[in-house]
């Protein structure tokens, strides 16, 4: 719909209210409920500009797939085989006659996996895979002008990728690969190896962008891993050997580490450190009780000081001596005794005279002397305990710190000592390995002897026909998909945007009014 039907419908409200139509406008356009012929619509409207969006997405596809080289993988499978039955009886000569052992060959597919991906094989094989790379090089047809334009396009920027990155090498210290390293990494990351489940076989598999080098490099590098195979599974009694060595010299450290623990025992006389130190950590925790019991004897005694001043300044009262020893009390017997007999003799007195009498007060002033001789006893004996007490714990802590520095040195020497055993202990289980590893080998070399294990190459590679990448139809239809993604979420954010009215929906949402007729557009004239 063109302005003329806005002008037709309601112009004299449209041009009074212009602000208030577009708020209008944009408020009914938000919250107005989009329905599938409006996305049709919608979608129709801006078709070519999707159109194109998805024309360029599998343009950029079909472009990629154009500068993108092309990967074939030549694969072959291999078994594994593990001898006879994989259970051989074999006699052994230490046993009586008729005695067998049983064993397994220690040897399965992944035995032979990890065979194949060694260094050696490629190492083997690598001078033939350059020298067929350098022929095939020499005898390849000029490739056209714009192929070699981006081949050369690729190296300046490898090149250049190479002189920046140069100064970062340096400084982390990383090695530049000379021209023969990375090719054989390059042909390290194309070879892959992989078991079939619940079989004795895996897969081989060589990726290039050559199809025929594909195949002659998998054949070249499973002739490599079949001498290589040969080599080790045939090297078990040069490796009993070699552990034998090993056993022995293992045997001359043990004897060394045991010479030099027994030596370092006599040099710090101690037989056994960690014994010593739990014995000394005893008689640290029993230090430290001692020393609490004396602090808290101390603080008992002064709280008894206290009383006893208290107490004698309070009142009139005999100084009582709980608390105090035996000993002490038989001393403060007299006192005691003396104290009753007076008190004994005041009430008497008090029956018959006044407390204000002459006798009466002699015997207080003597009553009152007596208290002061028991106040003064007992003082003297609690400020005698108290410094016994102090004298107590000040031996105790420095016994205390005589038995740290002991502990800390007991610590040190136990330190060495464990450190020693740690290495008496790994040099015990090193040799048990050897051992152990020595009895299977000679175990294998018995077994080889009858039968030795081989592996079979089941087919030899092929050149392969197709790429495996990059995969032509996935590519275009992805691109297809994303394009498809883009052109949509165009559409959607144009129409988001979009603030023209263009239907008689939108007029009547805007303006609130019936449309009450229709203009058609009339030709252009030329």
């Amino acid at each position: 719909m063109s302005g003329r039907d806005l002008s037709m419908a309601g112009p004299d409200r449209a041009l009074a209210e212009p602000r208030r139509v577009i708020e209008h406008a944009e408020a009914s356009r938000d919250v107005a409920a989009a329905s599938l012929r409006d996305i049709l619509r919608t979608l129709a409207r801006r078709r070519w500009p999707m159109i194109g969006i998805m024309l360029g997405a599998v343009l950029c596809s079909l472009a990629y797939l154009l500068l993108e080289f092309s990967t074939y993988t030549a694969s072959t499978r291999v078994l594994v085989r593990v001898g006879r039955d994989k259970l051989t009886a074999v006699a052994t000569a230490d046993n009586a006659p008729g005695s067998f052992v049983f064993s397994e060959r220690p040897e399965n597919v992944n035995d032979g996996i990890e065979i194949f991906a060694s260094p050696a094989v490629l190492e083997r094989s690598f001078p033939v895979l350059r020298a067929r790379l350098e022929e095939m090089a020499a005898n390849a047809p000029p490739p056209p002008p714009w192929r070699r334009r981006l081949d050369e396009a690729r190296a300046s920027a490898s090149d250049l990728m190479r002189t920046v990155l140069r100064p970062v090498r340096q400084v982390f210290g990383v090695r530049e690969l000379t021209a023969d390293e990375a090719l054989a990494e390059e042909i390290r990351r194309a070879l892959s190896a992989a078991p079939i489940k619940e079989t004795s076989v895996f897969v081989a598999a060589f990726r290039w962008s050559d199809p025929t080098f594909a195949a002659f490099a998998m054949n070249s590098i499973l002739d490599s891993f079949l001498v290589e195979h040969v080599r080790v599974m045939s090297a078990s009694r040069d490796a009993a050997d070699f552990y034998r060595g090993e056993a022995t010299r293992i045997e001359s450290e043990l004897q060394a580490v045991a010479a030099t623990l027994t030596t370092y025992g006599r040099d710090n006389r101690l037989t056994d450190p960690t014994a010593e130190k739990q014995v000394v950590l005893g008689l640290i925790a029993s230090l430290e009780r001692e020393i609490a019991t004396a602090q808290v004897s101390q603080e008992q005694t002064r709280r008894r000081i206290d009383d006893v001043r208290q107490q004698y300044a309070d009142g009139t009262g005999w100084p009582s001596t709980p608390g105090i020893p035996q000993i002490t009390l038989s001393q403060m017997a007299d006192l005691d005794t003396r104290y009753a007999e007076l008190l004994n003799q005041r009430s008497l007195l008090l029956r018959q005279l006044l407390p204000t009498s002459r006798d009466v007060r002699l015997l207080d002033e003597q009553i009152a002397a007596l208290r002061l001789q028991k106040r003064d006893a007992l003082l003297g004996y609690l400020d005698d305990r108290l410094r016994a007490d102090q004298e107590v714990q000040n031996a105790t802590e420095v016994r205390l710190a005589e038995a740290r520095q002991r502990l800390d040195r007991v610590q040190e020497i136990e330190s060495g000592y464990l450190e020693l055993q740690g290495r008496r202990d790994m040099l015990l289980t090193r040799h048990r390995d050897l051992h152990r590893e020595v009895e299977r080998l000679t175990l294998n070399l018995a077994l080889d002897t009858e039968q030795p294990a081989s592996v079979r190459v089941l087919a030899r590679a092929t050149p392969p026909v197709l790429p495996t990448w990059p995969r032509r139809s996935l590519v275009v239809g992805l691109a297809a998909a994303f394009g498809l993604l883009l052109a949509v979420a165009y559409a959607v954010f144009a129409q988001f945007f979009d603030r023209s009215v263009s239907t008689e929906g939108d007029l009547r949402r805007v303006l609130g009014v019936p449309v009450l007729g229709r203009l058609p557009e009339l030709p252009r004239l030329r």
